[in-house]
């Protein structure tokens, strides 16, 4: 097993080597923009490529490197005699070209910030190629003494299609599996590392990484969704990751149950300075302890806030956008309508959740039907539903 502190050290190391070479990229492309502010598009172009291309190879080079250290590292602490492992610069200049022609479209609109932005993304996916081919490459030669790979997220840039392959876990070395776990989206910083020794699929290959555990709080989520996360609908990759970025990391990744926080102390003295604030409140963290089970992190703010004007904004009642309506005594749909109508009225709202686990006059069947209607009615597109049962649904309609 890769112990937590090589991997986060590995993370850390490969993570520096991308921002040293995304912002040598920004760096240039910014300085040259800046002394031919005539330029034409076709001109940014030629110049990306050829910085890039110049670039590229020195930083995939040092990431190969690491790679490799990192894979001979692991093998020797888990007592595997083999060769030293190689590199494999992964840098596609066609791929590069072909990307840098189209983001010459945003300079020539305009958007040189765009422009310079997606040279950077261009740079940084050939380093962390590089990273992840390396080890894969070794894996291959590695099979036959047993070495499998894995695909392991960071939190940092993980969405739901990353999470599904990372659940995977441990698995050797065939172009189905290489072509599949080698897929990556703008900005994703999964790790593939080496697995030694073992033969079980769903194998602790980094401490603290369960891909079993982890593929069921995948399920759990895929299930509250209705979507089912793979390669081809990427509709419902994004309903999931949507979802997935309301949890607490150390829950989606590590299974550690969160509990309710608050932005500042300010906050805590608000919700208790009178008896309607206090009552109000009490309704609002029994419902978030509801969703600390199902691992939504609850960060209770400030849901008032003066503007510039003078004038009183709502906001949602937590710091990621969930705005938690408390539904134990409604029994007609006008209820559940005025609910969802006030949480339109506020500002930055990501997802709305009606709770009615504890409402005897409702069934979950009807309080579906008064939130759909309702979501309808005031243009909503979703809402989660806290049914009786404890589950979490999200309720989607058509606009």
């Amino acid at each position: 097993m890769i112990s937590r502190k090589a991997f986060d050290a590995y993370s850390r190391a490969s993570r520096a080597l991308v921002d040293s070479a995304t912002s040598r990229v920004e760096r240039s492309l910014r300085l040259w923009i800046g002394m031919h502010p005539d330029a034409t598009a076709a001109e940014a172009r030629q110049y990306s490529i050829e910085l890039i291309d110049g670039m590229a190879q020195a930083y995939s080079g040092s990431a190969s490197t690491l790679a490799a250290r990192f894979y001979d590292e692991q093998a020797a602490a888990s007592g595997m005699e083999l060769e030293d492992a190689v590199t494999e610069i992964s840098y596609d200049a066609q791929w590069s070209s072909e990307k840098m022609h189209w983001a010459a479209g945003l300079y020539g609109k305009g958007n040189a910030e765009g422009f310079v932005n997606a040279a950077a993304g261009v740079m940084a996916n050939s380093v962390r190629r590089s990273l992840n081919d390396t080890i894969m490459v070794n894996a291959k030669r590695d099979e036959e003494a047993g070495v499998r790979f894995a695909r392991v997220p960071t939190g940092h840039e993980t969405c739901a299609f990353c999470f599904m392959l990372a659940t995977r876990g441990a698995v050797y070395h065939t172009r189905a599996n290489a072509g599949e776990m080698g897929q990556y989206h703008p900005h994703c910083d999964c790790k593939i590392v080496p697995g030694f020794g073992g033969d079980h699929k769903f194998d602790e290959l980094v401490e603290g990484w369960r891909p079993k555990e982890a593929l069921a709080r995948l399920s759990e989520i895929e299930r509250e969704t209705g979507c089912k996360v793979n390669g081809k609908n990427w509709k419902a990759n994004e309903t999931v990751t949507e979802s997935m970025l309301l949890r607490d990391e150390d829950w989606l990744y590590y299974g550690k149950t969160p509990k309710i926080e608050y932005a500042d102390d300010s906050v805590r003295v608000k919700k208790s300075q009178n008896r309607t604030e206090r009552e109000q409140h009490a309704l609002e963290c029994r419902t978030a302890e509801k969703l600390n089970r199902l691992g939504f992190k609850t960060v209770f703010q400030n849901d008032e806030i003066i503007n510039d004007a003078g004038k009183v904004v709502g906001l949602p009642d937590l710091a990621n956008g969930i705005e938690i309506k408390t539904v134990y005594a409604a029994t007609s749909e006008n209820s559940i309508s005025r609910h969802i109508s006030r949480a339109c009225h506020k500002r930055g709202v990501s997802a709305i959740v009606i709770d009615v686990s504890e409402n005897p006059n409702l069934t979950d069947g009807k309080a579906r039907g008064f939130v759909e209607s309702s979501l309808r009615r005031h243009g909503k597109s979703s809402a989660y539903l806290l049914k009786h049962d404890g589950a979490l649904e999200l309720i989607k309609v058509s606009k």
